[in-house]
């Protein structure tokens, strides 16, 4: 049963004990889609916080034992967006009201971590793309400076890095954005009007 089949349902049943049997399946399927969403952010969390110290620990390890300092800005992007994604979740936790009636604070708890997770989504530039984009940069730069003085490396390199660069940049906040339009954008419709129609029939 989806959201709008659910938010009918309470909006045409007249009967209290039909409503109270409603609320009672209103406030399961509201729990478990709110469950699937914190499992799936969760997930993603820690597949995002695993990479940034994989990323860290790798660029770290080789910037020190080859001695190629322009690969420790990009060891350093990583450990910012595992500790930027812990931090958050920390904050965020904290912040989240306390909600009263179990069936709206269910909704409203919900509301809250999708507008949360579309305003993160929305500013994936400039705490996850940013830091990871500076690194590349100064990789293609000091590869760069090492090829001044060979014209037929030094402007290919430039161009094609910067081409990558920009395309994967580029493709990945579009992709961030396909996500928060498609999905969360919907599903804060979605429990927006449930939660409207809600306290509409408790005035």
């Amino acid at each position: 049963m989806t959201f709008d089949e659910l938010r009918k349902t309470w909006q045409w049943q007249k009967n209290d004990t039909e409503i109270k049997v409603t609320s009672d399946i209103l406030f399961r399927e509201v729990q478990g889609n709110k469950k699937s969403f914190e499992s799936t952010v969760f997930w993603r969390d820690v597949r995002e916080v695993g990479a940034g110290i994989v990323l860290f620990g790798g660029c770290g390890y080789s910037s020190i034992t080859s001695k190629t300092w322009a690969l420790f800005p990009l060891a350093l992007s990583g450990l910012f967006i595992a500790v930027y994604m812990i931090t958050d979740r920390i904050i965020q936790k904290r912040r989240s009201p306390v909600f009263g009636d179990r069936l709206i604070g269910c909704i409203e708890s919900s509301l809250f971590q999708v507008e949360h997770q579309i305003w993160l989504l929305r500013n994936v530039f400039w705490w996850y793309l940013l830091p990871v984009l500076i690194g590349a940069m100064v990789i293609t730069a000091q590869q760069a400076w090492e090829w001044r003085d060979n014209s037929s490396l030094f402007w290919p390199h430039v161009i094609i890095s910067t081409v990558i660069w920009t395309f994967l940049t580029w493709g990945i906040y579009k992709l961030n954005q396909y996500a928060v339009r498609k999905y969360l954008q919907t599903r804060r419709q979605e429990l927006a009007e449930l939660l409207g129609c809600l306290k509409d029939n408790d005035q």
